[in-house]
């Protein structure tokens, strides 16, 4: 491992409670201590609706890569945290628009137990990586 960075393992953040193992604190207080300084590189997932939507504003020229799109969006994020009314509000109105958006009666019993056994014949596709290129960095 490079010197100066810090893995913090995890086995999936699918079911993450925000509860932290003692023994990852300490090497999260390390690895806050070298953000702090350095700041902090991550790998983030998009899923495929925010992948696209990336994307599309990238076309657009609003953001260079994904990247930056993400960081855009953590700075808003923080920026609306003194503001808690309205950033409760514009993520009600969000949870509001996925739910309500395309109304969809529910299917029968028989078309879930199908659809269920072909998304485990065929498992998901491989996320897409966007490499930066990058000049005399190693």
């Amino acid at each position: 491992m490079p010197d100066g960075m810090i893995t913090v393992e995890t086995d999936g953040c699918e079911d993450w409670g925000g509860s932290v193992e003692p023994g990852a604190l300490v090497q999260l207080a390390e690895l806050r201590e070298k953000a702090k300084v350095g700041g902090l590189r991550f790998v983030a997932y998009l899923p495929p609706g925010l992948a696209d939507w990336s994307f599309d504003q990238i076309e657009d020229g609003l953001f260079a890569d994904p990247q930056e799109a993400v960081f855009a969006i953590v700075g808003i994020y923080r920026d609306l945290e003194p503001h808690m009314v309205v950033r409760e509000q514009l993520l009600r109105r969000a949870c509001a628009a996925s739910v309500f958006d395309t109304p969809q009666p529910l299917p029968p019993g028989d078309d879930v137990e199908n659809k269920v056994r072909t998304m485990l014949d065929n498992p998901p596709a491989t996320a897409a990586i966007w490499r930066r290129k990058t000049v005399g960095v190693r």
